[in-house]
């Protein structure tokens, strides 16, 4: 089952799908770990070279840098929560927030599947106000993720989303404007 953020609402700079894979018999019952998997892009590129870092707390556990075809893959224990912090240098970084902790014994035993992130990022606007509110509106994440008992999957948190839609709407607005007057500085 894939869900698009992009298929409820407003497109904003990034695509989030949720991969889950059928739990099989090789799976080891006492598997305690979560794979996140994704692809940074802009402008529907793949990057090279963007530095994806995992937060326990305020602990570093994990530093990824993406190869040339922009995707990242790794594991987390399912007992705490962890911020994913994207970021290439002169683009804007993106973080996302992933609460494990609720998630039943039974389901990590059987095998959750895991999570597809695609984090389209930007590069910086050269406009320096344009700039400034950009980074404001990603001091937070632009996505949460947790266990939704109602349909036993790690799922984002649509309250959230929609809490921030205001703000992704100025992101897009200040990634458009940012790329316009890049188009308009090369035809100088």
């Amino acid at each position: 089952m894939v869900t698009t953020l992009s298929k409820f609402f407003f497109p904003v700079y990034f695509s989030v799908y949720l991969l889950l894979y059928f739990p099989t018999d090789f799976l080891n019952p006492s598997q305690n770990e979560f794979e996140v998997q994704g692809a940074v892009v802009s402008k529907r590129l793949k990057l090279t070279g963007a530095v994806i870092k995992v937060y326990r707390d305020t602990t570093l556990i994990k530093k990824i840098i993406t190869k040339s075809n922009g995707k990242f893959k790794f594991e987390i224990p399912f007992d705490n929560e962890y911020m994913l912090i994207i970021s290439k240098p002169g683009f804007i970084v993106k973080k996302f927030a992933i609460d494990l902790r609720s998630v039943p014994f039974e389901k990590i035993r059987a095998g959750l599947g895991a999570m597809y992130i695609e984090a389209s990022i930007f590069e910086l606007p050269a406009d320096s106000i344009a700039c400034a509110e950009a980074y404001s509106i990603l001091n937070d994440p632009v996505a949460k993720f947790s266990f939704n008992e109602a349909i036993g999957e790690i799922t984002f948190d649509r309250a959230y989303i929609d809490s921030r839609m205001n703000d992704l709407q100025k992101l897009t607005a200040i990634e458009k404007e940012s790329a316009g007057s890049k188009v308009s500085e090369i035809e100088k």
